[in-house]
């Protein structure tokens, strides 16, 4: 609520100074955000015999090479013969799948059962948790579309798991 209404005061501040309807201030402010992309680790998914695309958390970045946690990942859905395997792995081909809703609340359940202890495949296959470095990775499976996988991981912790770049997606807390 506190973003509502700092993005609403910052608009009105505009229409104000500008002579703008509401509607055009809001377009403009919206179009002068600037959303920085998030880290890949694409090189390092593919080096562990992953076939996607992958972005991190900077928290991931920052921890080095990140290939042995890509091979850790690759064996972990190997071991729980995941569906994933077949466009990650095999590089079978996407069914197209729209996001909806029931993702988005199968989502916060699995990141709350993950905050609670528990590790593994989500219900619907999407996300997958594991321990990596002392620490909770969270994986997001993006499966939808004809382009290639996008992986999200981040570090289960304090804040958002993911930043507003990767919440974009329509997964996070």
């Amino acid at each position: 609520m506190t973003r509502q209404k700092d993005l609403k005061r910052r608009v009105r501040a505009r229409q104000e100074k500008t002579g703008e309807s509401y509607t055009a201030a809001l377009s403009n402010i919206r179009r002068d955000v600037h959303i920085p992309q998030a880290p890949s680790a694409t090189a390092e998914a593919r080096a562990a015999g992953l076939r996607c695309e992958a972005v991190v958390t900077e928290e991931l970045r920052r921890m080095g090479d990140l290939e042995p946690l890509f091979i850790r990942l690759r064996e972990l859905l190997l071991a729980l013969a995941a569906e994933a395997c077949g466009p990650l792995i095999r590089g079978d081909a996407l069914a197209l799948q729209m996001p909806s809703m029931k993702d988005a609340v199968e989502a916060r359940r699995f990141l709350e059962a993950v905050r609670a202890g528990e590790r593994g495949l989500s219900r619907n296959g999407r996300m997958v948790a594991f321990n990596w470095r002392d620490r909770v990775v969270v994986a997001d499976l993006g499966l939808a579309g004809a382009r290639k996988p996008l992986l999200q991981l981040g570090v289960l912790g304090e804040g958002p798991l993911w930043p507003m770049e990767l919440l974009l997606t329509g997964v996070g807390r």
